[in-house]
């Protein structure tokens, strides 16, 4: 049975108890980390200093799942996450003879020049990594890096030390094969590039196994996101 780990901050345990868990359809063995409240809310949101200790916290996780899963494969994620379907078969297929597997987070156009905030293609809010001596160097010095960068969080260390922001499968120090998940993991990011907000549109691949709620910004909104997704799903099915 694999394992999914994830974080649980006082402001996100709605998102874990009334959408992630209830619509999780796959046998994972749930290793949920609760961690203290930094700041408020509206200081713990995304970019915030709040928001980039927190990430710290997930960052040694993910080393500990690695330390505790060798030679296996877990997953990652965030709670801002529904589920529509199982995703193991899925997994287990884009994972052979890789590392790590992401979501695509952003337009393969973008880069920093685009988007003041950007912090790169690959998402670090669900992913799915085999646990061996490449993972466990690159968590390493991911660890590290937010350790030592306050002003930044866990997505922009993935993204500087694996593939240095250029959202292409390259050589990295760490040998670690990467590539990403299949659009049936759905995040807004890639065809928006830009916040969103209640009542925008998003056009939902068919056959979405998962959503992740991000590219918007506080609880409110991803409950919206949240809410807005699994309508179009259902209208769809």
């Amino acid at each position: 049975m694999k394992r999914l780990y994830t974080i649980v901050t006082p402001t996100h345990e709605p998102l874990f108890d009334e959408w992630f868990r209830p619509s999780l359809e796959d046998e994972f063995l749930i290793e949920a980390r609760c961690v203290d409240q930094i700041g408020s809310e509206t200081e713990h949101r995304c970019g915030t200093a709040s928001f980039n200790r927190t990430m710290v916290e997930k960052a040694r996780l993910i080393l500990d799942a690695i330390e505790q899963n060798t030679d296996r494969v877990f997953i990652y994620s965030d709670v801002d996450i529904q589920f529509f379907a199982p995703t193991e078969p899925i997994i287990d297929g884009v994972i052979d003879g890789y590392d790590v597997a992401c979501q695509l987070d952003a337009p393969l156009t973008m880069g920093r020049d685009v988007h003041p905030e950007f912090s790169g293609h690959l998402c670090a809010g669900f992913l799915v990594c085999r646990a061996n001596e490449r993972t466990h160097a690159l968590w390493r010095d991911i660890v590290r890096y937010v350790e030592d960068r306050p002003d930044r969080h866990d997505q922009h260390a993935l993204n500087e030390l694996l593939n240095g922001l250029t959202g292409k499968e390259i050589g990295n120090a760490y040998g670690v094969r990467w590539r990403y998940l299949p659009a049936c993991f759905f995040g807004p990011g890639p065809q928006l590039g830009r916040t969103w907000e209640p009542g925008q549109p998003m056009k939902v691949p068919q056959a979405t196994v998962m959503h992740h709620a991000n590219w918007t910004i506080g609880v409110a909104n991803k409950l919206a996101q949240l809410r807005a997704v699994r309508e179009i799903v259902r209208r769809a099915a």
